[in-house]
């Protein structure tokens, strides 16, 4: 996702061979995502962790 001020809410990335999330932009946040597995790791760039993600 690029671009400022973004939420990413309630969304499942398991197992993919990618990254969970990848993020470019400034106060971006994510809360309640499942993000498992992902080879690249759950979350790529600056975000803030809303809380209630699962990684």
């Amino acid at each position: 996702m690029e671009g400022d001020f973004n939420l990413l809410d309630g969304n499942v990335s398991e197992g993919s061979g990618n990254s969970g999330i990848a993020l470019s932009g400034t106060g971006n946040a994510y809360r309640n995502n499942m993000l498992r597995g992902n080879t690249g790791g759950a979350v790529i760039g600056v975000a803030t962790d809303a809380g209630g993600n699962i990684l």
